[in-house]
């Protein structure tokens, strides 16, 4: 139904939202084989070595290119870490103003 279809999108936005699109696909993959495992287990289908390997090649792909980028993530924090903070910004030493804002006849008036 239109609900249920409606539903599912929202779920996935938010997922996507949360994490990131490589999270739906390595979910999407994991899917793929509970699906493979149902079908196999109620309807007796056969399921061939090559097409074990090719969703096991999948996953590996998947579970590579997710390594890879949290490595990135990691490299880039101990970067941001190392690096000292930057001092606020102040102003002059001293804190006095060489110049006022406001000059002339209501320079006085508050």
């Amino acid at each position: 139904s239109a609900a249920a279809a409606f539903a599912l999108n929202m779920s996935v936005f938010m997922l996507i939202g949360k994490s990131s699109a490589l999270t739906m696909n390595v979910a999407g993959v994991i899917k793929d084989w509970l699906l493979i495992l149902l079908s196999v287990m109620m309807f007796g289908s056969p399921i061939s070595g090559t097409q074990l390997m090719g969703y096991a090649v999948a996953f590996a792909g998947v579970c590579w290119y997710n390594y890879l980028k949290y490595q990135a993530m990691q490299a880039k924090t101990a970067d941001t870490q190392a690096k000292p903070p930057s001092e606020p910004v102040t102003g002059p030493p001293g804190g006095d103003e060489k110049t006022p804002l406001i000059s002339g006849p209501a320079a006085g008036k508050v």
